[in-house]
């Protein structure tokens, strides 16, 4: 008998308009803040956007610098340069001899 009463007693409690009224404002922020598409998870996701804007700025940088290159070797006025390049790599003229020292 006794459980009895405590469980009305609390029943009682949990009906009752302010408990009602502060449960659902503390379920209702709880599901704004950790949901899935809560407060946090919008500030990670917002986080990550800001990154990878930064990762295209780079990579659009790092394009252009690459065009830049294309555009210097196969310029027809610059063939010292294209020599250059060539000559790092391993390349001779046509009437040059290459001797390697070991």
């Amino acid at each position: 008998m006794r459980i009895h009463f405590n469980f009305i007693k609390y029943l009682k409690f949990i009906l009752n308009p302010k408990c009602l009224f502060w449960g659902s404002v503390i379920l209702i922020l709880y599901s704004f803040i950790f949901s899935e598409t809560g407060f946090i998870k919008l500030y990670d996701l917002w986080q990550e956007g800001r990154q990878l804007e930064k990762n295209i700025a780079l990579e659009r940088e790092y394009n252009e610098f690459l065009k830049n290159e294309v555009d210097s070797l196969s310029d027809p006025i610059n063939l010292s340069r294209l020599e250059l390049e060539a000559r790092k790599n391993g390349m001779a003229a046509p009437d040059e001899i290459v001797i390697r020292v070991r």
